[in-house]
């Protein structure tokens, strides 16, 4: 039954044996990894009745979020502004959208290696009014992320070349050469940073002296799912 198997294989990968005797495999592999990265997003979120109410507010907000930052070490430098809106704030009222004031979103992150920090940062920043947690990315540094990318190729290719082997001893062919090696992007979950699923809040809007946030984050770092798929062609004699 194997041998059938590997002969029925042969037959759906082989490009033509008559001309240019070649096969086509895919390798596939996949790992956790434990996050070392962490990135916490953050937004300000205000509404007044006047513009010049929401800037003063807002300013005093961003002061107090800032300051407790810079108390955890936090330079400026690692606050990256991802987006800034300042809207009218209209309500829809008797079938009609109705102007109540001004409304503003500030959403920046921090990104950090340490993650008990990252915590000490939550912890910091839910009492302020005016500020919520968006959620917290699990990440892996680019060092790390190669170091793993590097790993998989190998298991990868080890389980091509398995595959490669196992069809050779089926059809009593030579291997004469390996013609292509890529990674299957159609195929493949690439290892890039993932935000962690089981962390994500639902994000509502929370006026100054509103009530805090409900927020789930992870206690704990989690693991990143990584795979990977190359394909591989091989040439025999």
């Amino acid at each position: 039954m194997k041998r059938l198997f590997l002969v029925c294989l042969i037959l759906l990968s082989i490009n033509s044996w008559a001309e240019d005797p070649s096969v086509i495999v895919f390798g596939d592999a996949e790992q956790s990894v434990l996050s070392d990265e962490w990135q916490l997003s953050l937004e300000i979120s205000l509404k007044e009745k006047t513009r010049d109410g929401l800037i003063t507010q807002y300013n005093k907000v961003k002061e107090e979020a800032y300051k407790k930052l810079a108390a955890l070490g936090i330079k400026d430098e690692d606050i990256k502004t991802e987006g800034f809106a300042l809207n009218p704030w209209y309500e829809w009222e008797n079938n009609s959208n109705v102007k109540k004031g001004y409304q503003l979103s500030h959403n920046f992150s921090v990104k950090k290696d340490k993650f008990e920090l990252m915590n000490k940062m939550v912890v910091a920043m839910t009492p302020i009014a005016g500020v919520n947690i968006g959620g917290m990315a699990h990440m892996l540094k680019s060092q790390t992320r190669e170091k793993e990318m590097n790993k998989l190729y190998a298991k990868a290719y080890a389980s091509a070349k398995t595959k490669v082997e196992a069809i050779l001893s089926a059809s009593d062919k030579k291997l004469k050469r390996i013609e292509l090696i890529s990674e299957d992007l159609t195929s493949s979950n690439r290892p890039i940073p993932l935000y962690d699923r089981a962390n994500m809040l639902e994000k509502s809007a929370m006026n100054a002296g509103g009530a805090g946030p409900s927020i789930q984050l992870s206690l704990i770092p989690l693991d990143i799912n990584l795979s990977m798929k190359l394909k591989v062609i091989a040439s025999f004699e």
